[in-house]
């Protein structure tokens, strides 16, 4: 062990080694000789004392002695009345939805957990998102992950790729996915925004306009495939451009992916 390593911990631990060196190199220099003895150990704090350690239960076996720690953990357990601390986090090798916390709001969705906290992780779907890497690295699933946890299907905007990857959702909202639907898109959007402006017309008299459009149920538009929903919209660019960005301003987020 590094000397730099071992002078970040203050209190140490040695117990018997068959090389005193050893000790010497962790502890420092002691006029304690530490003997074979089994739980004799030498202790450093300010100073360096030498200490027994003992087990908290008889050892005949393995087994037996494994039953009765718990058996006194039960019991320490059982007549602790403080709260119990959090579990220690261990990141899952596959991580479900049924893992995450929930959202606790309407604009938001759970999409994974912190790496390092493993705590859930959200994402706001009134903001644009991208979903950028290579193929066959889990863009699709994302998205998917996404979709599911929507339940406001009115108010979700698909646009498939060329390969369909988003097919099973076609009725869970409104789905586009060849060049002829760009006329669909910018009706549906159109009516998307006129209403929402007029409700804030009618009832967002003293609200920011931030708030009262989050307020309503979200409004979400998902492109599967970026470079093909530009190849489809060639040549009205600035046209869906407008009704995009107008959707943004009345609350509308935009999900991508390249």
């Amino acid at each position: 062990v590094r000397y730099s390593v071992v002078n970040n911990f203050k209190h140490r631990i040695v117990m018997y080694m068959y090389d005193s060196g050893d000790a010497v190199t962790i502890i420092g220099r002691t006029r304690y000789n530490l003997p074979e003895v089994a739980g004799r150990a030498l202790v450093k704090s300010d100073d360096i004392n030498i200490m027994q350690c003992y087990l908290p239960t008889q050892l005949s076996d393995d087994v037996s002695y494994l039953s009765s720690i718990r058996q006194i953990v039960d019991e320490i357990n059982q007549k602790n009345s403080a709260p119990k601390p959090k579990r220690i986090p261990v990141l899952p090798e596959t991580v479900t939805l049924d893992v995450l916390e929930p959202a606790t709001n309407n604009y938001i969705v759970p999409i994974g957990l912190n790496s390092e906290s493993v705590d859930t992780e959200y994402i706001d779907t009134t903001s644009k998102i991208m979903v950028i890497g290579g193929a066959q690295t889990g863009k699709t699933s994302v998205v998917k992950a996404i979709i599911s946890q929507i339940k406001d299907k009115e108010a979700l905007f698909i646009f498939d790729s060329k390969k369909a990857d988003l097919d099973d959702f076609r009725n869970s909202g409104y789905y586009y996915s060849t060049e002829n639907s760009i006329d669909s898109v910018i009706a549906d959007l159109s009516e998307q925004i006129t209403n929402r402006k007029q409700l804030y017309t009618d009832h967002g008299k003293g609200v920011r306009p931030n708030d009262f459009y989050k307020s309503l149920p979200r409004l979400l538009f998902i492109i599967e495939d970026t470079d093909g929903f530009i190849a489809f919209c060639k040549g009205r660019e600035r046209e869906i451009l407008k009704y995009l960005m107008a959707g943004i301003d009345i609350g509308m987020g935009v999900i991508y992916t390249t």
